[in-house]
């Protein structure tokens, strides 16, 4: 996604780009983070994260549906070209 210029020409999609580079350098280094996280802050740390990857969840889940429904609408194009050519 980040050589597509839908993404690149917005800030919304600059945004987006900047949010998943984010969640690749946590997976990246999330044992390090972990290691070095005060101890008396991990139990918020932990609700911090679960609200994040409740958002992604629900971002996902749009996605799929939005996406979905592209495919349906392209798909019924299809078809009605077929059916008039």
């Amino acid at each position: 996604m980040p050589a597509d210029p839908a993404f690149r020409s917005t800030d919304s999609g600059r945004t987006l780009l900047r949010l998943l580079a984010a969640s690749r350098a946590l997976q990246e280094g999330a044992t390090e983070f972990l290691q070095n996280a005060p101890a008396h802050s991990l139990g918020r740390l932990a609700e911090a994260a679960r609200e994040c990857a409740w958002e992604w969840q629900a971002f996902a889940a749009e996605a799929e549906r939005r996406w979905a429904r592209q495919e349906s609408v392209v798909s019924r194009s299809a078809e009605v070209n077929r059916r008039t050519s």
